[in-house]
């Protein structure tokens, strides 16, 4: 999980922007932006998506049940486990693979 700080810190190091320049576009203090930026505020998802405006970027956000997590997890350790181990045995993997997502009630790729 990624906090508002942490998005906030990242596109303000993207951009050409300062602090003072962000407090000014967005008619908040300095002293306010670097609370944010510490993670001292609790901001809202509009507050949020209006600061990452700014600096010229955009807030996506999804949804999805725990189960569906879980599976796109598995299939990034799969896939980076793949990059990694000869083809021989890639097959018991795969099978892995398919035995997981059924458990989870998904369907395997």
């Amino acid at each position: 999980m990624v906090n508002a700080s942490e998005l906030i810190a990242a596109a303000l190091e993207r951009s050409d922007m300062t602090r003072a320049d962000l407090a000014r576009a967005l008619g908040i203090s300095r002293s306010e932006v670097t609370a944010r930026l510490r993670g001292e505020r609790n901001i809202t998802v509009r507050k949020l998506a209006a600061t990452l405006h700014v600096l010229g970027e955009r807030l996506h956000m999804e949804s999805a049940p725990p189960q569906m997590v879980r599976l796109h997890a598995l299939r990034v350790r799969s896939e980076q486990h793949f990059a990694k181990k000869p083809r021989g045995e890639m097959h018991a993997k795969i099978s892995q693979k398919k035995n997981f997502a059924t458990y989870v009630g998904g369907k395997s790729r």
